[in-house]
């Protein structure tokens, strides 16, 4: 289940790069990835989400 919501968040991220906007969720979006990646402990890449 972890891995499939840091896929879709990565898959929102990269969408709304795609079209040049910065939509509301966006933010939330890089949290849910920092804690993710902290649950897993991979705490170097969860610093990168911060």
């Amino acid at each position: 289940m972890p891995l499939l919501l840091a896929q879709e968040a990565l898959s929102a991220l990269a969408m709304a790069e795609q079209i040049g906007a910065h939509i509301l969720w966006e933010g939330h979006l890089y949290y849910c990835l920092f804690v993710i990646s902290y649950a897993w402990n991979r705490l170097e890449e969860a610093s990168d989400w911060l």
